[in-house]
């Protein structure tokens, strides 16, 4: 389930579930969190000042926003399993995946990105975005 969270966020962040309201799958509810943090990328240790400069004129202007980190947190609802009578164990998950916000998932969602006036804008690094 969090990969799917995940794939629906990259795609359309704009028509993900509610986080206050559970999501449904098989005979469970679950809950969910979404976490989206910058990363911040740096030279390693002990690279020349030719190195640093090299990779500095190769990546100018590209990548804008840079990347980012998004985490999908999902457990198993406090309603628990929707048919009474059985003790479950609460199970949960965390997935996080590394995303460039400039680079569509896959040409269906490019299609669909340059198609929406906002996630277009935010695409060509014109426009907000988390």
């Amino acid at each position: 389930m969090a990969n799917r969270i995940i794939l629906q966020y990259l795609d359309d962040r704009t028509h993900l579930p509610r986080q206050s309201e559970t999501i449904a799958y098989g005979r469970f509810d679950y809950r969910w969190s979404l976490k989206v943090e910058r990363v911040v990328l740096r030279e390693p240790d002990g690279l020349s000042q030719e190195a640093i400069a090299s990779r500095a004129e190769r990546t100018e202007g590209s990548n804008r926003a840079g990347p980012r980190s998004v985490t999908v947190h999902v457990w198993l609802s406090d309603s628990g399993p929707r048919t009474a009578g059985r003790s479950v164990r609460r199970p949960e998950f965390t997935l996080t995946r590394l995303m460039d916000p400039q680079s569509p998932r896959n040409p269906d969602s490019f299609r669909k990105m340059i198609a929406d006036p906002d996630l277009a804008r935010e695409l060509f690094g014109q426009g907000g975005g988390s």
